[in-house]
């Protein structure tokens, strides 16, 4: 099957890039960030999604402005990339005869999640500008769908870690961070706090399957573990598993900051067969033994 990805040079996509060529399906990866000439694209240029768009049977939609420091530093400018950008990739699939496109949404579409995890079925509830500008996002998938005829698929990312991850940002990134530096890891909330922490490979795994299998329907998809842990836990097992102590601090979060964040998998199993394969501590185990085997720290490395 041949497959364009934006943001193939990112964390998610560069990972789902991996996992699409083991099952020997035909790549177009590109990303602004590329080395090389040929494959630098901007969604923000309609002749750039056209290309990206020109042959493939699935384009699956990774580019988008997710880190926090940026995101809050420049908003417009997040708004701008996140749903303009995937406008204009929506357009270009359309008119280039592209069959399906999966759209990179987040599990922060959901906000505060009630007492159990969240399903799909549920109303979102968006609680920052970048967790409304996903859920736009995934509004204009719904209309390109019904006017265009375009399978569209949104997957709804939690909490992603693993190796490669970008260490500036996310909770095990800054305890990570903390680790390799051995400076405190300064975490945004309270200790009880509650995140679904989903390894990437699990993830990558799910957007393989979105963009190649049969689909019984077209709808947004959770990609989480179903298990909530909380920032306390989260610190512990990572100090615990590293085999050293990890210093840690909570501040004040943003007003976006979610207390409680966890996603049913049930879905995922029902249309495709799926469930997540890695449990956390071996995930955070495979993680933390990548970035030390590599002698990494954010200064040195960022998705």
């Amino acid at each position: 099957m041949r497959i364009g990805l934006t943001g193939g040079g990112g964390f998610i996509g560069s990972a789902i890039a991996a996992a699409l060529r083991a099952e020997d399906h035909s790549v177009k990866l590109t990303d602004i960030r590329g080395a090389n000439p040929g494959h630098i694209r901007n969604v923000l240029n309609p002749e750039d999604c056209a290309l990206i768009c020109r042959g493939a049977d699935v384009v699956i939609h990774c580019a988008a402005s997710h880190n926090a420091l940026i995101t809050s530093a420049d908003p417009v400018a997040m708004i701008s990339l996140n749903i303009e950008g995937t406008v204009n990739m929506l357009n270009a699939a359309a008119s280039e005869g592209v069959r399906r496109f999966v759209y990179l949404s987040s599990g922060k579409v959901y906000g505060d999640a009630s007492y159990r995890p969240s399903r799909e079925s549920d109303l979102p509830r968006p609680k920052d500008p970048y967790a409304l500008s996903k859920f736009a996002g995934e509004s204009y998938l719904e209309s390109f769908q019904r006017k265009h005829g375009l399978e569209c698929i949104s997957i709804r990312p939690f909490s992603v870690y693993g190796p490669g991850q970008d260490l500036r940002t996310g909770y095990i990134g800054m305890l990570l961070e903390g680790l390799l530096n051995r400076t405190t890891a300064h975490l945004p909330g309270e200790a009880g706090y509650l995140r679904d922490f989903v390894h990437i490979g699990d993830v990558a795994r799910l957007c393989s399957l979105a963009a190649t299998r049969q689909l019984p329907r077209l709808t947004a998809i959770n990609a989480g573990s179903s298990q909530a842990t909380s920032l306390g836990d989260i610190a512990k097992a990572v100090g615990e598993l590293a085999g050293e102590k990890i210093h840690t601090a909570f501040r004040d979060p943003s007003p976006g900051t979610l207390t409680r964040s966890c996603g049913d998998m049930g879905l995922a199993y029902e249309q495709l067969g799926y469930q997540p394969e890695i449990d956390l501590k071996t995930g955070l185990s495979e993680t933390i033994q990548w970035f030390r085997s590599r002698g990494l720290t954010h200064r040195a490395f960022g998705a």
